[in-house]
């Protein structure tokens, strides 16, 4: 009798097991290839209500794309160098570029008509990102300053001399949810926070000074609660800081070459990171453990990111094309 009790329970123990293991296979599946670029694309951003996915591309040109039918709507064309930038503002009408040539440009996403040119910076744009409110543009230079642009007038209110050597540069741009600070860091391994009104500098971390963490930070993000934020950089880890504190809370270690952009899942649980190791990984936040990890085959990855409900994730890389993945329920449970 106890035999067979123990050989039931060996049974149903694999049973579990297995079951377990086929959620986490699942995680992710394939959704779309999006194709139409030349060349390389740099940047990707969903649209707020997840109909379209935005994309800005080596080959000087933006394109809209719907995700369902898996196709073009619009090219946008009037960069004359690498647009490096794109992002949707909140109520998803307008879009903004940001390109090596030196110039941002607002886009009528309804007609794919160029609304603005912001012209400004002295060299090229490395970020640029739409305020919560939708009233301005943040943008990020290797000039060395940051700017904040009236959507309206196209023209700069606020000008941040950010750095103080040609050789640093600022590279990513994020806000607070309530728009009133501005989280930039660089490639000295500086993560700043700046007052959005008055441009002045409210607080810095140099990650040279804790835990050997100096590295090139490649990106810098918000929770979706903004009591957190997240850094991934040069180091190899993605690196989890307290807002009002600036103290480490967590560091995820688990790629083995530079990790190149940072997604948070909308309910703030998880992070999808993407490495020069070629490859996706997801990370449980709460236990700091890495739960599903898959080579996306694109080579050099250049961005990664949830869509508004968490039910997409797509990435882009040295590649002509987008990937999307469908995530399965095992991710928000």
């Amino acid at each position: 009798m106890l035999k067979k009790f123990l050989i039931l329970n060996l049974i149903l123990f694999f049973i579990i097991a297995n079951l377990i293991s086929c959620s986490k296979n699942n995680i992710l599946k394939e959704y779309r290839l999006l194709k139409g670029h030349t060349t390389d694309i740099w940047d990707i951003s969903f649209s707020p209500e997840g109909t379209y996915i935005a994309s800005g591309s080596a080959d000087k040109t933006v394109k809209i794309w719907d995700i369902e039918k898996g196709k073009e709507v619009f090219t946008l064309t009037g960069h004359k160098n690498v647009v490096n930038s794109v992002s949707y503002n909140k109520t998803g009408d307008l879009l903004v570029s940001g390109s090596f040539d030196g110039f941002a440009k607002i886009w009528d996403i309804k007609t794919g008509l160029e609304l603005q040119t912001l012209s400004g910076h002295e060299i090229g744009i490395n970020k640029v990102i739409f305020s919560p409110n939708n009233k301005f543009i943040a943008s990020a230079s290797s000039d060395r300053t940051i700017k904040f642009w009236d959507i309206k007038t196209a023209k700069y209110f606020e000008d941040i001399q950010d750095q103080k050597t040609v050789k640093v540069r600022t590279k990513t741009l994020d806000f607070s949810s309530d728009g009133n600070n501005l989280l930039s860091a660089d490639t000295s391994g500086k993560i700043k926070i700046w007052d959005v009104m008055n441009g002045k500098l409210l607080k810095e971390i140099d990650t040279k000074k804790i835990d050997d963490g100096a590295s090139v930070i490649n990106q810098a993000i918000y929770s979706p609660d903004g009591l957190s934020f997240a850094t991934c950089g040069t180091d190899q880890t993605i690196r989890i800081w307290d807002a009002k504190k600036l103290e480490q809370i967590k560091m995820l270690d688990g790629h083995n070459r530079s990790v190149n952009s940072i997604s948070y899942s909308p309910n703030g649980k998880m992070i999808a990171s993407i490495s020069s190791d070629k490859t996706l990984k997801l990370w449980d936040i709460k236990t700091g453990k890495e739960i599903f990890s898959l080579n996306p085959n694109i080579g050099n990855l250049t961005k990664v990111t949830f869509n508004y409900n968490g039910s997409f994730i797509a990435v882009c890389g040295n590649e002509p094309f987008i990937k999307i993945w469908k995530t399965s329920d095992f991710v928000f449970k």
